[in-house]
């Protein structure tokens, strides 16, 4: 799979110069949406084969500031359900992130839009279950935990890939070192 998304990447960016050229043109807004892929929850689902996951689902919009340079916001949540391995009690843990990207785009053909950028935000952690157990006879013990984690600092590294079948609407393809997920692909449309 690695190899194939390497490749698929390496072709989009031949075939294209590589002349600065971002979205048609300033002041237009580009708005995604999709699913992600997780390292984090695929290593979860590894080690609990019970567990039942929501792949990260995620929301971009993003404003072309300048001809190559664009602004944007963006917003992605995971969840990841389970029992505990030790007494079969329920859990779940989510993760919902908050941020900004600012991404430079290049190439010059009108219906794919090559990009580069970093995303930087908040991830917030939210754990709720219930732990049930005995110390050995005479002592009974319950816990039920819900919290959430005051929010850790998360970044990525991106290089995505636009194409348009018209117009406004297309799907993009995102791959990327960091928080909230690995790769991610979906729809975009364009609002000029």
């Amino acid at each position: 799979m690695k190899k194939f998304l390497v490749s698929v990447i390496a072709i989009l960016f031949f075939l294209s110069p590589n002349i600065i050229k971002a979205q048609k043109s300033q002041g237009e807004w580009l708005v995604s949406a999709g699913l992600g892929y997780s390292i984090a929850l695929q290593l979860a689902k590894e080690l609990d084969s019970d567990g039942k996951s929501i792949p990260p689902l995620y929301f971009n919009a993003d404003f072309g500031h300048s001809e190559h340079f664009s602004l944007g916001v963006c917003a992605t949540h995971a969840n990841f359900s389970s029992s505990n391995i030790f007494s079969g009690d329920p859990y779940s843990v989510s993760r919902t992130n908050l941020g900004v990207r600012a991404l430079i785009h290049f190439g010059d053909n009108p219906k794919i839009d090559q990009y580069f950028g970093t995303r930087l935000g908040v991830s917030v952690l939210n754990v709720e279950g219930d732990v049930e157990g005995e110390t050995g006879g005479e002592f009974a013990w319950r816990v039920s935990y819900k919290g959430e984690t005051g929010g850790e600092f998360a970044w990525r590294v991106l290089y995505g890939v636009r194409t348009y079948f018209d117009s406004n609407l297309g799907v993009n393809l995102e791959v990327g070192i960091g928080q909230p997920y690995f790769f991610n692909g979906g729809i975009v449309y364009r609002i000029q």
